[in-house]
């Protein structure tokens, strides 16, 4: 079920949809008690339903300002069970005041029902009785949101899988980067604490302390007091905060996109076609985390504010540029084979790639501007994604086998033997210096990015080989820890390898009487058993591992879905029967 930006919508309706997706996904055995109670889970996930552009069920899709609201607004909810409004309020409003307008309208009130959050539920909350309580599954709901809440207003992210609202696997890492994300837009602080309680329900806790911390900063700051100030109003273990900040006025990413395609037909069964598509992005979205930044790579001696530590800000200085040509040719039936070949030549190029906020790989991404001084100097490159060769087929031929002899046309006739390639160039991955960006984030820079900066001719293709030879060595670069610059090369600048894969499925197919069918047959997914390796280690603080290849890739087929995350890259035969009537 998807809802429409601003679309109320039934809490209920819209949680016990959700819970039905999950059965139907096979996430859970539909009729069994945890699909019972995951639909009631669903029911009262509605509370946080009232604002859209959500969908909930097995996808786990959010939308980011709501997933803002709903997180703190859990938070709250938790608090007003415990029976501390006076706190749930404060929480109240800073969602308002960070989300911006009224975050939570008031709905009709009950459990399953969308509602407001304190004005027009604390009573009915406070009312609950333990069986109800234990019905909603409000205490394990709530205390995984409140995790995610505190997650993205103290940092203290929490990692793991839990079934989230409507029953679909929320991955809380995600949704806390996603929080954060949202709250980078709306402007806020993070701080670091040096002792509290992880339990919020705890005396003392890091939650009420982040509060306080909070409070005195923002008093602090609005009267131009000082960082002495500051920590004379805050409470002991309060430090300057990190600071998120947003330009004056945010506009949304803008694409041009074109294409022009020639189709030739050859014959009656052979077609052939070239197809040129490019787009341009700009106004995108890049992370700017140097504002505050001092004593490293020509900044400043010292930090402009002292009363704040890492300032991020987020900017509309991006752009993208894409071309890339697809020539196809498509075979129909000739001799029972049919089938289509695929290549594509393309370069895309970048200065943050997949929209500026997440990563497209969690091992290779830069999400952030690396030199303070030029966006274009070190970001603009290749992109993530940017492969520069990219090859596909698919084929189907019914083999023209038969015989005269009635029972021996049974055995040899009736075979099809289908299969695919896939085949594309390494992807793109930037060298780093790790150690420099560890020994340079106390600098106000959290968020610093130091590439390797060689000294020598450095080959920029790390093929298969790098398993057992390192492509590149820490000898070719200035030394972890020694760079003076962000960086002399741009970010992509090497390239991992290739990838291969092939698939082959055999089946026969039987008549056994006039409306019936019999078919037998197998799957083998890699059947070449060849292995497709990651990229090399890139981070020059990782001694003797960088430059050599430590992991492999997945492929994107196997009878285990495409979330399978072992013993998927090895051949695997699937052995299939079918009965058709």
């Amino acid at each position: 079920m998807e809802i429409d930006e601003g679309e109320e919508v039934d809490g209920a309706e819209f949680g016990v949809d959700g819970g039905r997706a999950a059965e139907a996904a096979g996430d859970i055995e539909v009729g069994t008690e945890e699909a019972r109670s995951t639909r009631e889970r669903g029911e009262f996930a509605g509370l946080f339903a009232t604002r859209g552009g959500v969908r909930f069920g097995s996808q786990g899709g959010f939308d980011q300002k709501f997933i803002a609201e709903s997180v703190v607004e859990g938070h709250a909810i938790v608090l007003v069970l415990r029976g501390e409004r006076t706190a749930a309020d404060e929480i109240a409003g800073v969602a308002k005041s960070r989300v911006g307008g009224d975050a939570f309208p008031e709905q009709e009130e009950g459990c399953g029902v969308s509602v407001g959050l304190v004005d027009a539920c604390a009573a009915e909350f406070q009312d609950f009785s333990p069986d109800l309580l234990e019905w909603c599954e409000v205490e394990e709901l709530l205390a995984v949101i409140a995790e995610i809440a505190l997650g993205a207003i103290a940092g203290l992210h929490t990692v793991g899988a839990d079934q989230g609202a409507g029953g679909g696997i929320v991955d809380h890492q995600v949704v806390a980067d996603e929080v954060e994300a949202v709250l980078i837009e709306a402007g806020g602080q993070t701080f670091t604490l040096t002792t509290g309680a992880v339990s919020p329900a705890s005396p003392n806790s890091a939650a009420s302390l982040i509060s306080a911390c909070n409070s005195a900063f923002q008093s602090n700051f609005n009267n131009g007091g000082t960082v002495g100030g500051f920590l004379g109003l805050a409470p002991a273990g309060c430090q300057p905060p990190n600071l998120n900040d947003v330009v004056s006025q945010l506009r949304n990413p803008k694409y041009v996109e074109w294409n022009f395609e020639v189709e030739h037909r050859l014959n009656s069964k052979t077609v052939v076609s070239a197809n040129y598509v490019g787009n341009k992005g700009y106004d995108e979205l890049v992370q700017f985390p140097y504002l505050n930044g001092f004593g490293f790579g020509g900044l400043p001696t010292t930090p402009i504010d002292t009363r704040v530590k890492s300032v991020t800000q987020l900017q509309n200085t991006g752009v993208s540029n894409y071309n890339g040509i697809t020539v196809s040719l498509q075979e129909q039936v000739t001799h029972g084979l049919s089938g289509r070949f695929n290549y594509t030549y393309a370069h895309a190029l970048d200065d943050i790639s997949n929209g500026g906020i997440l990563p497209y790989s969690l091992s290779n991404s830069i999400i952030y501007q690396i030199s303070p001084f030029s966006l274009r100097s070190l970001n603009y490159s290749n992109a993530d994604y940017d492969l520069r060769h990219s090859l596909s087929a698919s084929y189907l031929w019914d083999l023209p086998f038969k015989a005269s002899n009635s029972l021996l046309n049974k055995a040899v006739g009736g075979w099809e033997v289908s299969g695919t390639f896939f085949y594309h160039t390494g992807f793109p991955f930037s060298v780093i210096d790790g150690t420099s960006m560890l020994a340079n984030q106390g600098k106000n820079m959290q968020f610093i990015t130091v590439l390797g900066s060689p000294t020598t001719t450095v080959p920029r293709q790390c093929s298969s080989s790098a398993v057992t030879t390192p492509c590149f060595t820490t000898s070719q670069f200035v030394p972890a820890g020694a760079a003076t610059t962000f960086g002399t090369i741009p970010r992509n600048s090497f390239r991992g390898p290739g990838y291969f894969n092939t698939d082959l499925s055999l089946r026969k197919n039987f008549v056994v009487r006039e409306h019936y069918g019999f078919m037998i047959g197998a799957n083998a997914y890699n059947i070449l058993n060849h292995v497709n390796f990651a990229n090399p280690v890139a981070n020059l603080n990782a001694g003797s591992s960088f430059g050599t290849i430590l992991s492999t890739v997945n492929p994107p087929t196997s009878p285990y879905g495409s979330f399978a995350a072992a013993a998927v890259d090895a051949r695997i035969v699937q052995v299939i029967a079918k009965l058709t009537f």
